[in-house]
């Protein structure tokens, strides 16, 4: 709810249990803009590093030290390790004098509730990271996975993938029990095809140190075992099938296929579009789905090449087409043939017919 101070009536401005009243210091709002926030909503959460705290008092964890909420006046907070009294250099709210000079804000700095706990990243050994609340992966304290609530925000780099515990349960971001590249995979003995080892080998070096590699050859290999522990890792998808849990990928393999929520418990691949080579009809979604959209179906897409100096699977290439019998496209696949294109360019093709296969 939005008020001038003008209009503001004179009964709220005598009850403090019933409203509380600040002017804003946010960018996006005139600066005498008045919220009034009433007693029933719920109560703020704590604020992260230069978020507003001013009515919450309290900081998540971060920092070296823990972060303070720090008042600049009446009408502003924010959460830092430290804070200086007086004008701060990033400061861009204050007034303009008669002559039109701008005179920034200045800053209080008293201290609104306590010290949070020090962020996950302040702890440097294994035996000092709070369990409780971070995680030791990759020889740092990190932030859990479990914080993170979305696919795209659930970071690959601290040891994170976005996986189901259940094949058809609902998603979440967690801790990958497999290693990537250049991480030791000694103990755990599998490597990740969610964070860059698809189709990789955990490797031995000695008695005390192993990662994935897609081969354990070369000439930077010879003081290497090169035993193989677990076996290799499969390269995903990255997609589900029609009628699958889409969960996990958010994406559909399937061409008129879409990830779609049924309900609180399940979300899959169901059709949406019916596809020919001549039509394309929509199709609704079953009875009693919620119908919420999350991903789309898969369409053509490219590989990445390997980058330069990187190892390769192979140097040939193996082709194959389906056609469709007494159809168009068997005078597609003569014609291609006839000019030694599309699949009869590559090293060895096969031709099917779509029917029997």
């Amino acid at each position: 709810l939005l008020l001038a101070p003008a209009l503001l009536p004179r009964a709220a401005a005598g009850t403090a249990a019933a409203a509380a009243l600040a002017r804003s210091g946010r960018p996006g709002l005139p600066r005498d803009t008045t919220i009034v926030v009433g007693l029933d909503e719920e109560a703020p959460a704590c604020a992260g590093d230069g978020e507003n705290c001013l009515h919450s008092k309290c900081c998540w964890a971060g920092g070296k030290r823990g972060l303070q909420c720090y008042a600049k006046d009446a009408y502003w907070a924010s959460c830092a390790e430290t804070c200086e009294k007086g004008v701060h250099p990033s400061e861009t709210h204050g007034t303009y004098d008669q002559w039109g000079k701008f005179h920034p804000d200045e800053w209080s700095c008293e201290r609104l509730g306590k010290r949070s706990e020090p962020g996950c990243e302040a702890y440097e050994t294994s035996e000092v990271c709070p369990t409780e609340r971070c995680m030791w992966r990759a020889g740092r304290c990190n932030k859990p996975c479990w914080q993170f609530s979305s696919k795209a925000a659930c970071p690959g780099d601290l040891g994170c993938i976005w996986d189901t515990k259940e094949e058809a349960g609902p998603a979440a971001c967690m801790p990958d029990p497999c290693a990537s590249p250049g991480e030791d995979c000694s103990e755990n003995r599998c490597c990740s095809s969610q964070r860059g080892a698809a189709g990789f080998t955990c490797f031995a070096k000695d008695a005390t140190y192993a990662t994935c590699m897609p081969s354990c050859d070369g000439d930077d290999k010879q003081d290497w075992s090169c035993k193989q522990l677990g076996n290799r890792s499969r390269f995903e998808t990255g997609c589900a099938w029609a009628g699958k849990s889409c969960a996990k990928e958010q994406l559909c393999c399937n061409t008129g296929f879409d990830c779609i929520v049924e309900d609180d418990t399940f979300m899959g691949c169901t059709q949406t579009v019916q596809k020919s080579t001549w039509f394309a009809k929509q199709v609704p979604l079953p009875a009693g789905w919620r119908g919420t959209f999350v991903g789309p179906g898969r369409t053509e897409y490219a590989v990445p090449a390997a980058a330069e100096g990187e190892p390769v699977s192979g140097t040939s290439l193996y082709c194959f087409m389906a056609f469709l019998p007494d159809s168009p496209e068997v005078q597609l696949m003569k014609l291609a043939k006839m000019h030694s294109a599309s699949i009869f360019g590559c090293d060895a093709h096969d031709v099917f017919h779509s029917w029997k296969s």
